[in-house]
């Protein structure tokens, strides 16, 4: 579970 909100949290980071 937390490897999903970690994935969530890094792709948006790095999005922008």
């Amino acid at each position: 579970m937390a490897e999903g909100l970690v994935e969530s949290a890094r792709a948006e980071l790095t999005s922008g």
